[in-house]
């Protein structure tokens, strides 16, 4: 899964630059903010211009990482992580 992105952020009143991670189980920002937002947790995800935006836990999150970048990390957040039997390609129905 995987991304990563520099980026600036607006959390309410705040704003500063991050590195934003977008892991399995959740998105995380370090450096000038740093928080962490359960994937399952981020509800509103839209883009707006070349901003990601979203709501988590009651908070008003953007990150401006322009509209081609905020697009396509709003189709992996709605894109849920591939199992683990699809990873290694294995079929449902297939015995073992």
């Amino acid at each position: 899964m995987g991304r990563e992105a520099i980026t600036r952020v607006e959390i309410g009143g705040e704003a500063g630059d991050v590195l934003a991670l977008l892991e399995s189980t959740e998105l995380v920002l370090r450096g000038d903010i740093r928080r962490r937002f359960p994937r399952d947790r981020l509800v509103n995800v839209h883009v707006d211009g070349s901003a990601l935006c979203f709501t988590c836990n009651g908070e008003s999150v953007s990150l401006h990482m322009g509209a081609i970048g905020a697009e396509k990390w709003r189709n992996a957040i709605a894109t849920p992580p591939p199992s683990l039997r699809a990873k290694l390609g294995l079929e449902r129905d297939a015995g073992a």
